[in-house]
């Protein structure tokens, strides 16, 4: 909504953008407008909304092109995580998935060695 005079105020307030020209305008409807046009020529006003919607495309398009960026970046993660993980684990599967422990534990592992009889008693004992 444009407006410069006091009749003009309350819609201006009201409107979702109110636009005021400058040198024309009563103080009364520059204090309510939300941009105030300082050459009073409507020519400025049109220029800055092409040049706004101009604006308003580069930041919608700004998504695709950042994710079509990093496109690369997340494949290259995925599929190196994908490629390590498929040359790690089959080593490892058939003895994990056999349930069966590489090493067999001897007899006596695992057990503390009786401590050396010093007159019958205990010597690490307090």
């Amino acid at each position: 909504m444009t407006g410069d005079g006091a009749n003009d105020v309350p819609a201006v307030r009201l409107a979702d953008i109110g636009i005021a020209f400058g040198t024309r305008a009563a103080p009364a409807a520059r204090a309510a407008a939300d941009l105030i046009v300082m050459d009073d020529r409507l020519e400025t006003m049109l220029n800055a909304f092409v040049e706004g919607r101009a604006m308003w495309a580069s930041v919608r398009q700004a998504p695709a092109i950042l994710g079509g960026g990093n496109f690369g970046e997340i494949a290259f993660t995925l599929l190196g995580t994908a490629a390590t993980t498929g040359t790690d684990l089959p080593p490892d599967g058939p003895p994990a998935a056999a349930g069966q422990p590489l090493h067999r534990p001897g007899p006596g592992h695992g057990r503390r060695p009786a401590p050396a009889a010093a007159g019958g008693r205990r010597t690490d004992a307090p």
